[in-house]
């Protein structure tokens, strides 16, 4: 009885949200009760903090373990030795910079760091070196369009429509960007140890003493960190996780964090907080350390439900710090405003101010350095694969998700233009496209699935880079130009880049491949008449049926065609192999239908 209390008061934890007479909209961010009564509406401000993808820590030369997985590399500066004084990484504030400009945000040529000082295990200095009153960037702008959940996701790929408009894209204001340094890694953990009190281990009066250890890896400390601060402009859990989502995508897109948020590269901390139709608001929440975009989710959506069922008493309330319960599924109280730490900001005395000059940037000017590092965003590079190659709007968004998949399709398209083919524009961009983002994608996928370190853009789409790929763009524009120019079929297309694709065939010309697996599309109509004549022959039954006529003619049909391909190794072309077979069965059995 015992067992199933408890197991029941656990359920009841993990799904409290769930049973709540309130609830939210994912879409619109609406909280209203089930039977009717006020409705609130969620507002949602993220901090988001992401891990540096560069080789050494922010402030010293050790390794950092955002680029090498969990590195053990501690330098003195790092863990606060008396006498080690910071040295700012200059590929550090190049990489923040590139994440600015990806935001759209004004860059400060002269930006400063301060002291941000507290006390706890994990923090060596007892102060955190950060940007927090003169950032580097501000003023910056996100756009982007909701997600694709597994709720209104439909088999085409696209989003369900609501009745909030998911093709309105979501606007989120950029408050600033600032660069600073991590903390150390925390782990607790419990040990048991059962008192008995000198009596035997059947002993009713045995004790059990539960001792809570905390252990702090100091690998992580002083890594390069760039915090993005949003303004409150989010206005539902979906909002808020696609904003992640797609902020997610752009550090990857642009080199600059590799967004691991399993491994805590890419932390999100959410600000929230709820409206009434008085547009009375309860005070802030912020909910730390999410490392997951479900958690962005159900976190937003449990404190919004929690904050409905307390309006009343929350609006004259006290601004609160809580973190997300997993296993509860609940958020759990860490601090109150009157319980917050007086962080005492002071300008670092051992740094003087950051000026992007040619020194740090490796350019003279700002522009000039943007121009040479940063990529084209995706979302330029989709409009122009459109408007370049007449493109349709699935290929060109798949393809401008990769840098190395624009590369490797332009390379592509390079060489099937100066095949000299006299084919449209359309019909060439939508072979080649369809080539790599169907056939490639799925070899690259596969293979990555194999490798640790595989450069993943997109995990909820399960998007591999195609810098893993083994082929390059002429590779490709060449297969596409043998299809074009039907001397293969798109099944030998398939097969011959998994061929080349293997260590074996890798630098191999594939024309030269193909002539020497035997890919060689048939097309030339009076050789199919003479292999439809030769599969008649061999089959006089089936003949004798087929002159029946009626149901018979179908079935016969795909019979023989089948019987040819067979024949042909699968070289025959399809189409312009009905044709023969049609005038064959014509001289056959003339009039029969």
């Amino acid at each position: 009885m015992q067992i199933k209390t408890c197991f029941q008061t656990q359920f009841n934890q993990r799904n409290a949200r769930f049973f709540s007479s309130w609830k939210v909209d994912p879409w619109s961010g609406e909280v209203r009760p089930s039977k009717g009564g006020p409705v609130y509406q969620v507002i949602v401000g993220l901090e988001i903090h992401a891990q540096l993808n560069i080789r050494d820590k922010l402030f010293s030369p050790a390794i950092s373990s955002g680029m090498y997985g969990q590195s053990s590399s501690i330098y003195p500066f790092d863990v606060a030795v008396p006498g080690k004084l910071p040295l700012l990484s200059a590929e550090a504030v190049q990489k923040a910079v590139l994440v600015a400009a990806a935001l759209q945000c004004d860059i400060h040529t002269v930006s400063r760091f301060e002291r941000k000082h507290y006390t706890y295990a994990d923090l060596p200095h007892s102060y955190q070196i950060t940007q927090q009153r003169w950032p580097l960037a501000e003023n910056g702008l996100l756009e982007c369009s909701y997600m694709s959940t597994p709720k209104n996701k439909l088999k085409d790929g696209k989003v369900a429509a609501r009745k909030t408009d998911s093709k309105q894209p979501i606007r989120c204001r950029i408050q600033r960007v600032q660069l600073e340094q991590d903390t150390g890694k925390t782990t607790s953990t419990t040990r048991s140890q059962v008192c008995t009190n000198d009596s035997t281990e059947n002993d009713l009066c045995a004790t059990t003493i539960k001792t809570i250890y905390s252990l702090v890896d100091f690998s992580r400390a002083g890594c390069a960190l760039v915090e993005i601060v949003t303004a409150p402009d989010l206005r539902s859990s979906l909002q808020a996780a696609s904003v992640v989502h797609s902020l997610r995508h752009l550090l990857r897109f642009t080199g600059t964090c590799l967004g691991r948020m399993e491994d805590g590269n890419l932390r999100v901390d959410c600000n929230v907080n709820l409206q009434n139709e008085e547009h009375l608001r309860t005070p802030r929440i912020e909910i730390k350390n999410l490392n997951s975009i479900q958690q962005v989710r159900d976190a937003i959506e449990f404190e919004a439900v929690r904050q409905a069922e307390n309006f009343e008493k929350l609006v004259d309330g006290v601004e609160e710090t809580r973190t997300w319960d997993v296993l509860k599924r609940k958020t759990t109280l860490i601090r109150t405003k009157d319980q917050a730490i007086d962080y005492r900001f002071l300008p670092e005395p051992d740094l003087p101010p950051l000026v992007l000059n040619e020194n740090v940037l490796g350019a003279p000017t700002i522009d000039l350095f943007l121009l040479h590092h940063l990529p084209e965003l995706p979302a330029v590079a989709e409009q122009r694969l459109r408007s370049t190659y007449q493109l349709g709007e699935y290929h060109a968004h798949v393809i401008a998700r990769d840098p190395a998949a624009i590369r490797l399709f332009e390379d592509a398209m390079c060489f099937v233009n100066n095949s000299s083919l006299d084919t449209q524009t359309p019909l060439a961009s939508k072979t080649t496209a369809n080539l790599l983002c169907n056939d490639l994608f799925s070899l690259v996928k596969k293979a990555a699935d194999g490798q640790a370190h595989a450069t993943i853009l997109d995990d909820d789409d399960e998007v591999v880079s195609m810098s893993h790929a083994k082929i390059n763009g002429s590779q490709l524009g060449e297969i596409a130009t043998m299809i074009l120019q039907e001397r293969i079929s798109s099944t030998m297309a398939k097969k011959l880049l998994a061929l080349l694709f293997t260590d074996e065939y890798a630098d191999r010309n594939p024309s030269d491949l193909a002539h020497n697996q035997g890919f060689r599309l048939v097309t030339d109509q009076e050789e199919l008449r003479e292999l439809c004549r030769a599969i008649l022959r061999d089959h006089p039954e089936e003949v004798a049926v087929y002159k029946r006529g009626g149901k018979f003619i179908q079935k016969m049909n795909k019979l023989f065609t089948g019987k040819a391909m067979l024949l042909s190794n699968g070289n025959a072309h399809p189409e312009r192999l009905q044709d023969a077979l049609s005038d064959v069965l014509d001289d056959v059995a003339p009039g029969i239908k």
